[in-house]
């Protein structure tokens, strides 16, 4: 990777990679309209149903070059945009990009996404969801599904991979992200699903994180050069 590739972090689980020929926008729903570029194949991804990242409003600034794929769980249909829908555990192409669906550990699916020579990963709401709150059985129904699906991922080579470091989960928060790190070969990492949570956030990274590919968010639509 080189400097053609631009990440923007929006807000939560959203983020858009920009290659010289595309945008790839991944579970946006603040307003991201200072950043479309009308000039460049545009194409945004929703990996669920849930507010916290679906907003259909996002896509009224879209542009004519702009196509949807949408997890097969969320039923609008946008005016005026073409929408692929898109169930777990499948493959499917689309213009000149190769997309690969996964299960979820809670709705919809994760994403890997080939297209203009970089490989991406959204993790959606793939997360190791370890509760402090829940019983102790629960917890490990919740490890071995994130495991599992993890392990469809081993032997991909990823370039960027967005994957949830979420403070609610307290000590768990960077339980998927570590594993991921360990099992997965990935270039840089993003941390998602953390909200409004910059400084949480900033104090996992520092204590649990030590790893120079995962960076550090502080602040919404924070623009990264890779």
């Amino acid at each position: 990777m080189n400097n053609d590739i631009k990440v923007v972090h929006f807000y939560h689980s959203g983020v858009m990679v920009e290659t010289k020929k595309s945008q790839i926008y991944f579970d946006v729903i603040s307003n991201q309209k200072t950043f479309v570029d009308a000039s460049k194949n545009q194409y945004y991804f929703v990996s669920h149903a849930h507010n916290d990242h679906y907003d259909p409003k996002v896509f009224h600034v879209s542009s004519h070059n702009t196509k949807l794929i949408f997890s097969d769980d969320i039923e609008d249909q946008p005016e005026g945009h073409a929408v692929t829908r898109v169930e777990p555990n499948k493959i499917y192409e689309i213009d000149n990009m190769t997309i690969k669906t996964f299960d979820s550990t809670d709705s919809g699916v994760a994403f890997l996404v080939a297209v203009d020579e970089l490989i991406i990963f959204h993790s959606g709401d793939l997360n190791w969801w370890h509760w402090e709150n829940r019983p102790v059985q629960e917890q490990k129904i919740e490890e071995v599904a994130y495991k599992a699906i993890v392990s469809n991922l081993e032997g991909e080579k990823i370039d960027i991979a967005f994957v949830p470091v979420d403070p609610r989960l307290k000590s768990a928060a960077s339980f998927a992200v570590c594993h991921f790190i360990e099992k997965i070969v990935v270039k840089t990492i993003f941390p998602i699903h953390f909200g409004e949570s910059f400084e949480l956030l900033g104090e996992i990274l520092e204590k649990e994180i030590k790893d120079e590919r995962v960076k550090l968010v502080t602040k919404r639509n924070e623009s990264f050069l890779i």
